[in-house]
């Protein structure tokens, strides 16, 4: 489907596994929510991890004990009873520790750090949808279910530390698109004149209600 919707870039399009060195920009939207994602559960002061079986014709979770929690987890003491979705971020280290000269930018709707855990919820932030309608049980229709988790930007800045980027502060979505936005008013004849239409669509993705709010952006870069 890819490969034909993009078909007039033909030579200009190229799908890759893993990232080679390179030098440029690297820029995702809505990439990170859709990695794998396990479901841990913070029980008498220890985590379960969350295995799916086979019960009564139906998928249910069933809680057993987790191996070693790595990373930004390991750090975390959650309220008495937590559930949390732990991410495979396994792209994006791929990123960090490919780029070698450049910048790299993640916009995502997540959250950072013990935001997880308040308010509590029952599935973390697992989540499913079904023709864009909200799925309680996200393993009921297994294949026609859009299973979705927030992005732990805490981890997502962890990695690229790691790899050794500089990581700005991480920015709502509502403030990097105003910043820009005042940037252009400086600089009309460069940008297109703001049509009716267009103003609607930048209202939608700053608004609080909206996109503003749950959406992130993290930048980081290596000079």
């Amino acid at each position: 489907w890819q490969q034909e919707t993009l078909s007039a870039f033909d030579g200009k399009v190229r799908w890759v596994e893993q990232f080679e060195t390179f030098r440029g920009v690297f820029f995702c939207n809505e990439l990170l929510d859709a990695c794998p994602v396990e479901r841990l559960t913070w029980e008498a002061g220890g985590w379960k991890q969350g295995f799916v079986k086979s019960k009564a014709k139906s998928f249910v979770w069933e809680n057993q004990s987790a191996e070693a929690v790595k990373g930004w987890l390991k750090s975390v003491t959650p309220p008495d009873r937590a559930v949390y979705a732990l991410s495979d971020y396994a792209p994006w280290q791929n990123v960090c520790e490919s780029l070698q000269r450049g910048r790299a930018m993640v916009v995502d709707y997540g959250m950072s750090g013990m935001e997880f855990f308040d308010p509590p919820r029952t599935n973390g932030t697992i989540r499913g949808y079904h023709h864009h309608q909200k799925v309680d049980d996200v393993l009921q229709n297994p294949g026609k279910i859009d299973i979705t988790a927030s992005v732990n930007f805490s981890a997502v800045d962890q990695i690229a530390k790691s790899a050794g980027l500089t990581t700005a502060p991480l920015a709502g979505q509502a403030q990097f698109l105003v910043n820009i936005f005042e940037q252009t008013l400086q600089m009309p004849e460069q940008f297109p004149k703001w049509t009716p239409e267009r103003t609607r669509q930048f209202q939608t993705l700053v608004h609080p209600e909206h996109l503003g709010h749950a959406f992130k952006v993290l930048e980081c870069w290596r000079p």
